[in-house]
C-alpha cells in the first residue's frame, strides 16, 4: 500500500502543477494496482478512486470523473 500511496502522491503533484497528461495515466495505473492487490472495496482503494475522479474533474473530463464516483 505504501508504493501505491507514494505513486498517488506523485499523481497529485502533477495534477497540482496542471500536468494532467502525466497525472491521469498515473491515477489510472495506481487505481488498477490497488484493485488488483487490495480489492475493489477496501478503504485505500476507495480513496484512490476518489482521487482519480477528482483528477479527471480537474482536467475538465467530467464524464470520466463521474464514471469513477
Amino acid at each position: 500500500a505504501y508504493t501505491l500511496t507514494s505513486l498517488n502522491r506523485v499523481a497529485l503533484c502533477h495534477q497540482g502543477l496542471g500536468e494532467h497528461d502525466k497525472a491521469l495515466p498515473l491515477f489510472d495505473d495506481v487505481l488498477a494496482r490497488a484493485r488488483a492487490k487490495l480489492g475493489p472495496d477496501g478503504p485505500v482503494t476507495a480513496g484512490l478512486l476518489e482521487n482519480t475522479a477528482l483528477g479527471y474533474d480537474a482536467a475538465g473530463k467530467r464524464a470520466a470523473a463521474e464514471a469513477h464516483w
